[in-house]
């Protein structure tokens, strides 16, 4: 039986398919500054740019507001605090879709048992909601997923955290976390490619 999915963790299993809605905004590619994440989280300067590393899970197709995820959708009670995350998740899927990325949401269980919420793009992706307004809990969550085998891809889905993405950067490079490969920034329906980033 499935386990209820929350914010700072990842839900097993298939859930009903609903459609989603809406139009996307897409910050493009390029280096990663304070114009580009206007709107992502409180600002305090420059992000740093990307650099050298696994490659960047990039969209497929031209963004088009019509296109869709795939799979199955997570569904939630439109209202209920205890289904935010799922909601969040649902959001996150439908704008990466719309902004060009192939989202096959809830695939089927990985070879090491794990439920990753994505697969985008043929990368397996698990979205992460953070609540906390505390960067080292943020960092400490996305470790956890990356250490039980969830994925080595995030989707950081920021509405519900005043945590700056500068923040959030000041961690990850004081701790990094071994073996992660990327982070996706989506908030207010924009997306940004967030980490790997450069010195």
């Amino acid at each position: 039986m499935p386990h209820p999915k929350d914010h700072d963790g990842p839900g097993p299993g298939h859930r009903p398919h609903h459609q989603g809605t809406g139009s996307a905004r897409s910050i493009g590619g390029g280096h990663a500054d304070a114009t580009r994440i206007a709107g992502l989280g409180r600002t305090h300067g420059p992000v740093p740019p990307f650099t050298a590393g696994p490659p960047l899970t990039r969209p497929s197709r031209t963004p088009d507001p019509g296109l869709r995820p795939t799979g199955n959708r997570t569904g939630a009670h439109p209202f209920r605090p205890e289904d935010l995350g799922r909601r969040r998740e649902d959001e996150a899927a439908a704008t990466l879709a719309r902004n060009g990325y192939q989202v096959e949401q809830n695939p089927p269980t990985r070879a090491n048992g794990r439920n990753p919420d994505y697969r985008v793009e043929g990368e397996y992706v698990d979205c992460y909601a953070p609540k906390s307004d505390n960067p080292e809990k943020v960092r400490n969550s996305l470790s956890k997923k990356l250490r039980d085998g969830q994925a080595k891809r995030f989707v950081l889905k920021m509405e519900d955290t005043s945590c700056s993405l500068e923040e959030i950067a000041a961690v990850l490079r004081r701790k990094p976390i071994r073996g992660l490969e990327e982070i996706i920034v989506v908030r207010d329906d924009k997306i940004m490619p967030f980490y790997p980033f450069g010195e």
